[in-house]
Order: C-alpha cells, then sequence, then structure tokens
C-alpha cells in the first residue's frame, strides 16, 4: 500500500531534514513522480536544500562522531534548563543550531515552541524573540525552520564551472559566534565572531575561500573584503590570502580608535613593481615578498603629513622559513614591533 500525496510530501520534508534520508518501500513504488507533479517539486526543493547544507551537516555528524551529542536531538536536550521543552516531540533541533518543527496533519498547521533568544526563519528570513509558541499554517514548500542566535550554518552551492562555493551564513549575531567546517575528518575553515557595539570583530582560518553572509545585516561595511548588499543581507567575499587581525600603535590613543586599528591589505605585484623598496635590496633574493605600503609614499602622494601609523599581518605558507623583516621610517625615533605567531 502506499500513502496519499499529502503524507508523502510533508514526510519527504521530515525526512530530508534529517540526518539519513532514504525512500524506502518493500511493496510498492516510493519516488515522487508517483503520486504528482507537486511531490516532485517538494522532493526537489528540500533535496536541494539539504544538499546546500550538507557541509553544516558533515560537520555536525563529524562532532558527534568526537562528542557522542546526537545531530538529531530533542528540545530538552539543547534547552535542559527550559521546562517548556522537557515533552515536546513533535520538533527537534538538528545539530546544535537548526530548529525544525515538522507538519503532520492535513491541514497544513503547525504548533511550536521558540526557546529563549533570537531566532531567525531560514527560509524567510523573519526574525523574532523567543519564549513564546507559534501557530501557522505551510504549503507544501515550507515548514518551519528556524535557527538560533550566534549561529553559523555553513552551506554550499555548486558553481556553473562546477567548483563548489562555501558560504557561511551569520544568524542574529548578539555576542560570539564560533564554527568549524570539516570535510573528510579534517578541519578546513573556522570562523569566529565577536560583536562589541556596532562592529564585528572576526576572524577566519584555513585555506578554503569563503564568503560570509550575515543575514538580516544590511549595510555592513568590512576592512580587507570585498562586500555586496543582497536583499536584507551583506555578503563578504574572503579570498584565501586573507588576513584577521587588530593592531596597537606606540602613537598612544590619539592616534586610531583609541590607540587601536584594523588593517587587512593585500599587493599583487609583491616583488615585481616596487616602487621605493627596489633600491633596498634586490627583488630576487628570497623565494617570497611580503610587502605593501598601506599609506602610500608619506609626504608625497597626497597625505602632507610628517607621521603616519599603520601595521602589516602576513600569513606564511607551510613549511617557509622567515629570514628578514624590515620597515622604512618617515623621520627619526620611529618606533616599529615585529611578532611573530608560530600555528
Amino acid at each position: 500500500s502506499t500513502s496519499t500525496a499529502d503524507v508523502y510530501k510533508r514526510w519527504a520534508a521530515f525526512g530530508l531534514l534529517s540526518t539519513h534520508s532514504r525512500f524506502h518501500g518493500s511493496k510498492s513504488y516510493r519516488v515522487p513522480w508517483a503520486y504528482d507533479e507537486e511531490a516532485v517539486d517538494v522532493v526537489r526543493f528540500f533535496a536541494k536544500l539539504k544538499g546546500s547544507l550538507l557541509p553544516y551537516l558533515y560537520s555536525s555528524a563529524y562532532m558527534t562522531s568526537r562528542t557522542g551529542i546526537p545531530m538529531l536531538r530533542s528540545m530538552a536536550l539543547e534547552f535542559e534548563g527550559d521546562k517548556n521543552c522537557r515533552y515536546l516531540d513533535k520538533q527537534y533541533m538538528l545539530g546544535e543550531s537548526l530548529l525544525v518543527a515538522p507538519i503532520f496533519n492535513e491541514e497544513g498547521k503547525a504548533s511550536y515552541y521558540l526557546p529563549q533568544g533570537l531566532w531567525t526563519n531560514y527560509l524567510t528570513g523573519e526574525q523574532t524573540e523567543g519564549g513564546i509558541w507559534r501557530e501557522e499554517y505551510h504549503d507544501y514548500l515550507s515548514v518551519p525552520l528556524w535557527v538560533r542566535e550566534n549561529s553559523i550554518i555553513a552551506t554550499e552551492q555548486k558553481e556553473e564551472n562546477g567548483e563548489r562555493k562555501l558560504t557561511l551564513k551569520v544568524f542574529g549575531l548578539t555576542d560570539e559566534a564560533h564554527a568549524e567546517v570539516y570535510r573528510n575528518e579534517k578541519l578546513v575553515t573556522s570562523l569566529t565572531l565577536r560583536r562589541e557595539g556596532n562592529k564585528i570583530h572576526g576572524e577566519v582560518k584555513g585555506r578554503t575561500k569563503v564568503n560570509l553572509r550575515f543575514v538580516g545585516e544590511h549595510g555592513l561595511e568590512a576592512v580587507g573584503a570585498e562586500t555586496v548588499m543582497d536583499g536584507r543581507d551583506s555578503v563578504l567575499s574572503i579570498p584565501e590570502w586573507h588576513g584577521a587581525f587588530i593592531c596597537t600603535n606606540s602613537w598612544g590613543e590619539d592616534f586610531g580608535e583609541q590607540g587601536y586599528f584594523y588593517v587587512s591589505y593585500y599587493d599583487s605585484n609583491i616583488g615585481v613593481h616596487n616602487i621605493v623598496y627596489t633600491g633596498v635590496e634586490p627583488v630576487d633574493n628570497y623565494k617570497k615578498i611580503y610587502q605593501s605600503d598601506l599609506c602610500g609614499w608619506v609626504g608625497q602622494i597626497g597625505y602632507g603629513q610628517d607621521q603616519a601609523w599603520f601595521a602589516n599581518t602576513y600569513r606564511a605558507g607551510k613549511g617557509e622559513e622567515l629570514a628578514a623583516a624590515g620597515f622604512y621610517a618617515t623621520d627619526k625615533d620611529t618606533e616599529y614591533e615585529i611578532y611573530v605567531a608560530r600555528n
């Protein structure tokens, strides 16, 4: 026997928002086109959704293998202190960040609970404060799917050239957030974010080119990354040679923001088309030269000042050895500091 088309479509959404998904029937044909055309649309929609979430799901599975905490977990497990979560048996957390409330009736009615905190609807971008019960109706191409605050969801999309683009989606950043992305049991990318007032400090580690999408954060500007607005979201493109750093200067709190400043810079012509530095040493003295002039040639390229504050951060490739470091000074008694970090 087979189910009704309604049950098939609702359970397809449920099954594709779980850890393992498979159409299974011992005596009947369970492919979507055996029901109706809308069933094909539903399976296509949620299969693509799950496919885009595979970096998040795989990374969650990897952590499950290390901690023993299940990926598909009860609300009581994830929100132990919330008494409202003790007896909820028709909604669950998929990983630590996604809340799913499948629909189990012909009316398409969903009744579920959002714990305390800021929640963002993954499909619509709607934001709401938790600690509330919600009742709403959904068509077959929708389901209550919410992201808790301070979450980073790793997603992937296939480009026209066949490459897969990794995007880290940031939801409801009110404090701190951290995410690690694993592939083939190896850490490929990690992202740490911290909000302080109207500023967000971030650090991306890894060799994988990645985009950051701040959901519902329109108008963000970033240093060291290309930023575009996409609807209500800000999308940052982080190149593979990225750096993330906060610097202090030696001139006191009158420079930068109370002595702090933020720098990210890359010069594709390093060691090739230098203006000032070629008179110091030949450009082929070393296997690789990391070099930049963040403020221009002070006093000559439009600055008209005899003082400048700036900093460089360079990330060496694997197996490289630091051979030399140098600066050019704006005047006598110029101060500078060099820090070398080892992994």
